[in-house]
């Protein structure tokens, strides 16, 4: 096998195993994502809970809920009041445990994909320098002058490919790596914080929010770009067959 043949058939093993690997990480995030959205609507729902019980406490009072916004949850503390707080950090606890969980997939897709997308990268740059050296005498092949042409184009376009798909999958952990931990932290629930504060959570609807995650439009872009390069694939894989005799007339 030459050197042709063996780059050519070492770039279209990899570019195959970053859709498979690169799927299967992207299933193990789509998974991991479903539990983030769960307990976040356990966080939610419990943020709900607690403000219908103070609209509630509001009524037998004979205030309004509005009169009391400004006010901490100090200011209006009783046992259920206290468990509340108590089930909703408990529930934000697990929150940040699965979106570690989730953010492990992330890093593993980010790592797996962007070190295979750079194999594949060198071995496109080291087919172009061979290709470069035997181009002059390839032109003037009557069986390769039109096909080194359209090869060296479908090259062209695999490697741009590749590399939008590395930038899409460093930007979408960048994405969610700012959404998740700032999120969950902003939702901790202490009696300093206020009614008003609490409706702001309860009212927003957090776990559509951390659907987000879920069903981020980076997710579905990522899954497209890894299977957008099937045509390229092909014709490497066809290139492979020919490489040795190409490689050979270019010799002589």
């Amino acid at each position: 096998m030459g050197k042709l043949k063996t780059a050519l058939a070492n770039l279209a093993t990899l570019a195959d195993g970053i859709d498979k690997k690169g799927g299967k990480a992207l299933g193990e995030m789509t998974s991991r994502a479903t539990s983030v959205s769960q307990v976040g609507g356990r966080v939610a729902g419990g943020y709900e809970l607690l403000y219908m019980y103070l609209k509630q406490k509001a009524v037998a009072g004979k205030v309004k809920i509005e009169a009391w916004q400004k006010d901490p949850l100090q200011a209006h503390l009783d046992p259920k009041v206290t468990e509340f707080i108590a089930h909703i950090e408990q529930a934000r606890a697990e929150l940040a445990n699965v979106f570690k969980n989730y953010d492990q997939a992330a890093t593993i897709l980010v790592q797996t994909v962007t070190a295979d997308i750079d194999r594949a990268l060198d071995y496109s740059k080291q087919i172009e320098a061979m290709i470069a050296k035997k181009k002059k005498k390839l032109l003037q092949s009557a069986k390769y002058k039109t096909k080194i042409a359209a090869y060296e184009k479908n090259l062209n376009e695999l490697g741009g490919k590749l590399n939008t798909l590395k930038v899409d999958v460093s930007g979408y952990r960048q994405g969610t790596q700012a959404l998740g931990p700032n999120k969950i932290a902003s939702l901790e629930i202490k009696t300093s914080t206020t009614i008003a504060q609490v409706l702001k959570v309860a009212s927003i609807g957090l776990s559509r929010e951390l659907d987000e995650i879920k069903n981020s439009s980076s997710n579905k872009r990522v899954a497209v770009l890894l299977k957008g390069y099937g045509k390229e694939l092909k014709m490497i894989r066809t290139w492979v067959q020919e490489a040795d005799s190409m490689e050979s007339e270019s010799e002589g």
